[in-house]
């Protein structure tokens, strides 16, 4: 049977959905929503292969030993709670708040962790503790790094080290840029390049501020001790005690002395060493028994009687 085409217009066919939609109860948003198609499905998770769980490592325990603490160096509190440190050498008495200044006092006082600076010039044994002392050194003995400073006066040949050297040379050799230091006793025409020589001028010539060393036998006075006994010696005929004053250290002098003596001691137990081990040596070792001497015997004979 054939299909019967609509003759309905497109007013007609918008009415009747309207109608449509009124008697379902049904807005056009609606029926938007029921006539879309629906969302397609979501896909389907791939199933999870099952892994082969690998069994988890045990970390091993460390345990810390317990370190036996070093021991603390000496210190102590001064009143604000700051640390006052020891030296903690024995004998030195020592002390600072300061760490660097304790490492240089155990560095110059007793060698302690000391980093030595060498010469370096053949020869030459010389070190140091500080390397401004080998450049002092290499400028003193082996004239390197010397700044030479020249008299400009003519024919004057005389060279220094030092600027103040060469300013010394000219005052009291060429009289240049010298400050005169007159003597202040009226009608004293006496004047010095130097301030201390007034001084002993005035003792001298003047008997200014003078220290007399009086003679106990006679009125006589000194104004030197050296003069007074002298004076009681060719005079008096007295008999003193020689005076022997100190004698003037040069620098590092005392303690090469004592590191020669120090030597020198060292040496003379290390022979007396081995001469004791040379004698307990030979007093271990027995003699060889000697054989016995001959006894004497009578080799006259006896004459019978016939």
């Amino acid at each position: 049977m054939a299909e019967k085409k609509s003759t309905l217009t497109a007013v007609e066919e918008a009415a009747a959905i309207s109608g449509l939609f009124q008697l379902a109860n049904v807005t056009k948003d609606d029926f938007a929503q029921l006539a879309a198609p629906p969302p397609p499905p979501p896909p389907k998770p791939k199933p999870k292969v099952a892994s082969k769980a690998k069994p988890a490592k045990k970390k091993a325990s460390k345990k810390k030993t317990a370190e036996p603490a070093a021991a603390p160096a000496p210190e102590e509190r001064d009143k604000f709670g700051q640390i006052i440190r020891m030296c903690g050498v024995d004998g030195c008495t020592y002390k600072t708040g300061h760490t660097y200044g304790m490492k240089v006092h155990k560095a110059s006082k007793h060698n302690i962790n000391v980093v030595w600076h060498f010469c370096g010039e053949p020869g030459c044994e010389y070190k140091a503790k500080h390397g401004s002392s080998i450049t002092i050194h290499k400028r003193h003995v082996h004239n390197i790094g010397v700044k030479w400073h020249d008299c400009d006066q003519p024919g004057c040949d005389y060279r220094a080290k030092k600027a103040n050297h060469l300013k010394t040379h000219k005052q009291s050799i060429h009289d240049i840029g010298v400050e005169w230091h007159p003597c202040d006793v009226p009608n004293c025409p006496y004047q010095t390049k130097r301030p201390g020589n007034i001084k002993q001028h005035k003792r001298d010539v003047h008997n200014i501020d003078v220290r007399w060393y009086r003679c106990d036998m006679c009125p006589y006075k000194a104004k030197q001790s050296s003069h007074l006994k002298i004076h009681r010696r060719d005079v008096h005929k007295a008999i003193q005690q020689d005076y022997n004053p100190k004698p003037r250290i040069k620098h590092g002098e005392a303690k090469r002395k004592a590191e020669a003596e120090a030597e020198a001691a060292a040496k003379e137990a290390a022979l007396k060493a081995a001469v004791a081990e040379a004698l307990l040596g030979t007093c271990l070792i027995a003699p060889p028994l000697s054989p016995p001497l001959p006894t004497a015997v009578n080799h006259e004979t006896k004459l019978e009687n016939p």
